[in-house]
């Protein structure tokens, strides 16, 4: 009886979880995906000429992006730029490009120094850790990189 009732609740949590990540596709992508749908060769590649020229023009006018620009590229680096985002808050840009969101812990922390040789490291809860020679540790968020 209590497999049978976990199964059902994880059902009812899979199906709202499924639906609103089908809403959230990007609908050049949602068009494409349709054209897999048809029967007929010929309109089939019609449809997907039709959409991969959406999908182009949106990736050239920089709509779309890579995954990667969402990833660090590198957890070490040097501070080539930091400054702050408001109370302990602040922003450091590595050598990498990656720009990375630091919190502190305490008041009168003071943004990282140029040059500075950071380290950054996920704990088990998938967060990162941010740390140099200079500053203390900064609880940090990845924001993005510059390319």
């Amino acid at each position: 009886m209590s497999k049978f009732v976990l199964i059902s609740a994880l059902a009812m949590f899979a199906i709202p979880a499924a639906a609103v990540a089908k809403d959230k596709v990007d609908p050049r992508i949602a068009k494409s995906l349709q054209c897999t749908g048809i029967a007929d060769g010929a309109q089939r590649l019609a449809c997907y000429d039709q959409a991969m020229a959406g999908l182009k023009q949106a990736l050239e006018e920089g709509e779309l992006m890579s995954t990667a620009q969402f990833k660090p590229k590198a957890l070490e680096g040097t501070v080539v730029g930091s400054g702050g985002m408001g109370f302990n808050r602040f922003w450091v840009e590595l050598d990498t490009g990656d720009r990375w969101e630091l919190i502190a812990d305490s008041m009168g922390d003071e943004p990282p120094r140029r040059g500075a040789k950071a380290k950054l490291r996920k704990t088990l809860m998938r967060n990162y850790v941010y740390s140099d020679n200079y500053s203390p540790d900064f609880q940090a968020r990845f924001l993005g990189r510059r390319d």
